[in-house]
């Protein structure tokens, strides 16, 4: 009898971990997923909403670039697109991103001729959008994502090392801006990297 208990209690604990396995590879990694593009389309509809007021011409530069990043992320939503996303964007020399699709030259120039109001709610979206596409990574793929976020900061210190810059003791671990930089290039890239011909309606999710 208490063999068939044993038995009975390793098959039922043997299916409750299965269970639990299927529900986060599928039904938690699917939810996730959905709530990074939620909150992605909820962030587009906001610009698209501020512009539709008249706070941001359709045809401004820092829209359609604001806009073409989002949909980069939201192509890139699952989580292999998502990853790949950010390894396009760490592997991939910054200069040469710059150089094919240019995020950070077209965005200090788009923005520089706006109001600090403008810009700043237009850097709060962007930054949420960040936000939005890091903690996603880091609750299906947490492991590989903080390694490279190790790296990034270890990167970060030595290359401000070289420059000479003050270290900070309180620096928590996360991507520097310059790599946001790269990643929005590369999030541009996925959108089609003509952010000029998107238009404020119609744009791919």
């Amino acid at each position: 009898m208490n063999n068939i208990d044993s038995v009975v209690t390793v098959l039922s604990s043997g299916l409750s971990l299965l269970g639990l396995a299927c529900l986060y590879l599928w039904l938690y990694r699917d939810y996730r997923r959905d709530l990074l593009r939620t909150r992605l389309f909820a962030i587009r509809a906001e610009l698209f909403d501020g512009a539709a007021d008249g706070r941001l011409d359709f045809n401004h530069p820092a829209y359609g670039l604001l806009r073409g990043m989002l949909n980069g992320f939201l192509r890139s939503g699952h989580e292999i697109g998502a990853f790949r996303l950010l390894l396009t964007a760490l592997v991939i020399d910054s200069d040469e991103l710059e150089a094919l699709f240019g995020f950070k030259q077209k965005w200090n120039s788009a923005t520089n001729s706006l109001s600090p109001e403008l810009r700043k709610w237009l850097e709060l979206m962007r930054s949420e959008a960040h936000n939005a596409f890091f903690k996603h990574l880091l609750v299906t793929n947490g492991p590989a994502y903080l390694c490279v976020i190790f790296w990034l900061t270890f990167r970060e210190a030595r290359r401000r090392n070289r420059r000479r810059h003050r270290r900070s003791g309180n620096h928590i671990p996360s991507p520097p801006a310059s790599f946001n930089f790269s990643l929005d290039s590369a999030a541009l890239a996925t959108a089609g990297g003509a952010y000029n011909r998107l238009s404020p309606v119609a744009a791919p999710a």
